[in-house]
């Protein structure tokens, strides 16, 4: 009995004695974050969660499901804000902090019907990728993607460029209304991650596509979480680093997203090494 005391003092005391709250602000999608339904919380990203709730007791994390808008707004307007299954850029690390191992996708890319392949041919490089510019001057298409979401430069300034622009490209909300319009045969092609067409054919009548590279667009894209750039979010990136940079982590970490990662990308994940130190 004794013993047993003193083991239960020593659990005590080894355990933080308050855990700090911190606003994990995510946004929905099917294999990612599950909102609601029989599968709630069983996402990738809500088990990558999981996994860093349960090796960092000193906070205490809260799950919400946000538009993109929102995130970034909470983000940079209080602390203990932080987010998963994100993008960098620079509007975005100027309020918020990164974790230094990213997951690696590949980037962003046209997707368009098979049958149109001949179509997007003329707006092809020498090398096989879309001058969109170029294409979106054409008054024959019709694109899409979705709005809010961080694009890459070469994507948002051919879409800022508005005096230029003759193709009908719609800002959506969601990759779902976007799917669904291509294979309704509404769209002859959107921007998107290759990620979002491959799981989304699942669940939509049969439909060949194309993915083609996009000039301008790196080949592969860093998924983060981040953090507000203030003391309690830059301590749990602190923390989160920690925790990932032993490999045997790491590939704990990653291991969700096999199922959805295309062969390539998930290998390069699981060699992906930390970007920055503490």
């Amino acid at each position: 009995m004794k013993a047993h005391y003193l083991a239960l003092l020593s659990t005590l005391a080894a355990a933080p004695t308050f855990a700090t709250d911190v606003t994990w602000l995510v946004y929905s999608t099917p294999f990612t974050f599950v909102e609601d339904g029989p599968k709630a919380g069983q996402g990738a990203g809500d088990r990558q969660l999981q996994y860093l709730f349960q090796r960092m007791p000193q906070y205490r994390g809260h799950v919400m499901h946000a538009s993109f808008t929102r995130i970034w707004t909470q983000l940079a307007s209080r602390d203990g804000v932080c987010t998963h299954i994100t993008f960098r850029g620079p509007e975005r690390e100027k309020v918020a902090v990164f974790t230094a191992r990213p997951m690696k996708l590949t980037g962003y890319r046209l997707i368009a019907h098979a049958r149109d392949a001949a179509r997007f041919r003329a707006y092809l490089t020498e090398s096989g990728e879309v001058d969109l510019p170029r294409l979106l001057e054409s008054p024959e298409f019709r694109g899409a993607y979705v709005a809010a979401r961080l694009l890459p430069p070469a994507v948002a300034e051919a879409l800022a460029d508005k005096d230029r622009i003759r193709s009908e490209v719609i800002p959506m909300q969601t990759p779902l209304q976007i799917l669904q319009s291509f294979a309704a045969g509404r769209l002859d092609f959107f921007l998107s991650l290759p990620i979002e067409a491959d799981y989304y054919r699942e669940t939509l009548p049969d439909e060949a596509h194309v993915i083609l590279p996009i000039k301008g667009v790196a080949r592969e894209i860093g998924i983060y979480s981040a953090c507000s750039n203030g003391p309690l979010g830059r301590s749990v990136v602190r923390a989160i680093d920690r925790i990932l940079s032993a490999d045997a982590n790491w590939a704990d970490f990653v291991s969700p997203f096999h199922d959805y990662f295309d062969p390539a990308d998930f290998a390069e994940s699981l060699t992906s090494q930390p970007e920055h130190g503490d």
